[in-house]
């Protein structure tokens, strides 16, 4: 359950939002983030109006902490070059980094990358298109959504969570745990081409064991990995269900005495951080 202060966030929203704009005015039915992010394609735009937070550069829902589990739950934001500067929400955003808003805009897609198997193309080449395939810094958001029109904005209580990532409560209480797996690891060659990023693998288990691990989403250097460690689980035999489950592999810089091994970050079955250390250290 979310904690009370969110559920209070629509009356101080609609108590403090300036309002610019009715969203009806711009011939859009105003939709969830998450309903936005379900339905955009890969390569495709769609134009949408979202409500949520924005925060640095990217936007999140606190009212939807958990999308449907293939969606990353936070978009990267941009701004049109025709949009015209508003002093309030310029002046909002840079006394608390984040804003609660309603924008409309240009909700764009994962971007099309070769796939790993792609024999047509050099490796080194994929590699490449699939290390620049997200958005924002460090490509890690897999959409974009580029602002047309703030629509309204306010303030954010203190209490609202700035991480867009799901509260452990709000997984599912019978979700199934896997009673035995391997270790995760961060990809050699990954590594070494200081390649971040997030896989999607949807699973299926039958009598418990992983008969279907088949990638949504994901750099061609990090698939093999996240793959090989989610055929590595085992639950108990009554266990036969479906599932996604997101793998987050980033690098940070260690001192030399921190050592090479990964940290490693789940809350499973659905999310798996991997966190190795950079080669600049």
């Amino acid at each position: 359950m979310l904690p009370t202060t969110l559920c209070a966030l629509t009356v101080m929203i609609s108590t403090h939002a300036q309002a610019l704009f009715p969203p009806e005015a711009e011939g859009l039915t105003p939709v969830s983030l998450c309903r936005a992010l379900e339905s955009i394609e890969p390569g495709k735009q769609i134009p949408v109006v979202v409500s949520g937070i924005y925060a640095m550069n990217y936007l999140y829902d606190p009212e939807e902490p958990v999308c449907r589990l293939t969606v990353q739950r936070s978009t990267c934001v941009e701004f049109s070059p025709e949009l015209d500067s508003l002093p309030e929400f310029d002046a909002l955003h840079k006394e608390f980094l984040r804003v609660y808003v309603t924008f409309r805009g240009i909700l764009h897609g994962p971007q099309v990358v070769p796939e790993v198997n792609d024999t047509s193309l050099p490796l080194g080449a994929r590699l490449t298109a699939a290390n620049s395939a997200g958005y924002c810094p460090n490509n890690f958001y897999r959409t974009l959504l580029v602002v047309e029109a703030i629509l309204s904005f306010g303030p954010v209580p203190e209490e609202v969570p700035w991480h867009p990532r799901a509260y452990e409560e709000d997984f599912p209480q019978d979700r199934p745990f896997p009673i035995e797996m391997a270790l995760p690891k961060y990809p050699p060659a990954a590594r070494a081409l200081d390649a971040q990023g997030v896989v999607i693998v949807a699973v299926t288990v039958s009598a418990g064991e992983v008969t279907l691990a088949e990638v949504q989403y994901g750099d061609p250097v990090l698939i093999e990995e996240a793959v090989e460690h989610v055929r590595s689980w085992r639950f108990s035999t009554d266990v036969n269900t479906s599932f996604s489950v997101e793998y987050e592999f980033r690098l940070e810089k260690r001192p030399m005495n921190e050592g090479r091994n990964p940290v490693i970050e789940m809350r499973l079955p659905f999310y798996v951080k991997v966190i190795g250390p950079s080669n600049d250290w």
